[in-house]
């Protein structure tokens, strides 16, 4: 899950990303839509559990790839 969601991220890097509020909204919604098609596979994620994965994989991603 995390290098799906990690490949997810790079797809979106562009220069500055980290300041271009529409990129980090491209990833969030990648994001979503991937743990989403994880639903009925075994991972069954809450709602509030997919929002804090999503925002700290994209605070993770600022910090490493800035």
């Amino acid at each position: 899950m995390g290098i799906k969601i990690d490949e997810i991220i790079q797809n979106h890097l562009v220069v500055e990303w980290q300041f271009k509020t529409d990129v980090k909204n491209a990833m969030r919604q990648d994001i979503d839509d991937y743990l989403f098609s994880l639903r009925g596979k075994g991972v069954n994620l809450s709602l509030e559990e997919m929002d804090d994965i999503i925002e700290k994989s994209i605070e993770l991603a600022i910090r490493n790839y800035t």
